[in-house]
């Protein structure tokens, strides 16, 4: 006896569903936006009391543009200044408009849209530099916003510094082409959220800023930056994070519709199965044509003898 087999509308409509949140997540891990090479330059009293610090990014070739990118600061930071993304050799600022900073618990969130695969953003860090009378020192710790493959951080050295050392310890120091010391250390292959601590020490004598005790007699101003500084404020808003909402909501949906089409698929298991006569004769019961005079058995239309007990049909 064969046994047909079928499959319900409804199971079409899970299964399609579930190839379309399946579809959806793997997007959504595919367009995470990925840094090929992220330079990290940290500048101690260089034209302020504090410490500047320069994100200069380059995005994978992998990741979609426009892209959103986000970093996570310290919550103390006051304003951004020059967000900006470069094209054809020239930096453009990113409209203050389309700069998104708000309170992420104990972080500042920074996010922004590039059209390109090249990014600049730069910001004073007030808490990173002690200074006790001659004596500095320098703390700073690294956040991975996201899987970047290399991660090189210029420390530049203050003039009038003496004592510079670094842990851990840099590569030795190079004298730039603007009269700066740099020391440098790399690092590869971060994950996001993962974390490098540069400590620096040094002695220095004046409070003066690099910039203005490296001026000449006749007080020339310094060059002007490549990209004007445009102060970004941050807005008080409820932290939120688009991208990883979507995320959730894809998994939730899938895992709904996977236990939905399992529960589906084992009820329907508990279902008796028959041949597609049976369930026709089932649904069309044999008529009856008459009974049979000696044991009362329904006869069958057209049976000429009882099926019971064989006797002749009477005519």
């Amino acid at each position: 006896m064969k046994i047909r087999f079928y499959i319900p509308l409804i199971n079409y409509f899970v299964l399609t569903m579930l190839l379309v949140v399946l579809f959806g997540l793997s997007s959504a891990y595919a367009a995470t936006p990925q840094i090929k090479n992220l330079e990290m330059k940290i500048w101690p009293e260089y034209d302020q009391p504090d410490t500047l610090i320069i994100y200069v990014g380059e995005l994978s070739e992998e990741t979609e543009l426009p892209a959103r990118l986000t970093f996570l600061l310290p919550n103390y930071v006051e304003d951004l200044h020059a967000i900006a993304y470069a094209q054809e050799g020239q930096l453009f600022r990113v409209p203050a408009d389309e700069v998104d900073l708000k309170p992420d618990n104990q972080y500042l969130s920074l996010t922004f849209s590039v059209p390109s695969r090249t990014f600049q953003f730069e910001y004073y860090d007030s808490h990173i530099l002690s200074k006790d009378g001659d004596q500095r020192e320098l703390d700073y710790s690294f956040h991975a916003p996201m899987d970047t493959a290399q991660v090189n951080f210029e420390i530049q050295q203050p003039k009038q510094a003496a004592n510079f050392l670094i842990t851990p310890s840099a590569k030795q120091g190079l004298t730039g082409s603007d009269g700066f010391v740099y020391h440098q250390l790399e690092q590869t292959d971060m994950k996001q959220d993962d974390t490098f601590t540069i400590n620096a020490t040094y002695n220095r004598a004046t409070n003066q800023p690099s910039v203005q005790a490296s001026q000449p007699a006749n007080n020339a101003p310094a060059p002007a930056p490549a990209v004007p500084a445009e102060s970004v404020s941050p807005t008080v808003t409820t932290p939120t994070n688009q991208t990883n909402m979507m995320g959730y909501i894809l998994i939730v949906g899938g895992l709904i519709l996977l236990v939905g089409s399992g529960g589906y698929w084992y009820w329907s298991r508990q279902q008796p199965i028959g041949s597609g006569k049976g369930r026709r004769r089932s649904q069309q019961p044999a008529q009856s044509a008459g009974f049979c005079h000696q044991c009362g058995t329904s006869l069958h239309a057209g049976a000429k003898f009882c099926h019971n007990c064989g006797t002749p049909r009477r005519a």
